[in-house]
């Protein structure tokens, strides 16, 4: 079984290696990001993979992490 979830503040991407108890990796995308507020993913670009995007309260920035696979 494996899920991947998102955090924000510090935005980071966690992968969950298969064991529900098992342990997770985590790939910091930006840190000290602490307006981000909006975090989403999707397949932005019709790729069938799964994107991260994520927008910042009070601000002018949007951040595109493309997921291009393995």
């Amino acid at each position: 079984m494996r899920a991947d979830l998102l955090g924000t503040g510090r935005v980071a991407y966690f992968k969950h290696r298969g064991a529900p108890r098992g342990p997770w990796d985590i790939q910091l995308l930006k840190d000290g990001w602490t307006n981000a507020n909006m975090v989403i993913a999707a397949d932005i670009n019709g790729n069938g993979r799964l994107d991260i995007a994520v927008a910042e309260r009070g601000g002018n920035e949007l951040r595109w992490w493309r997921n291009e696979g393995p």
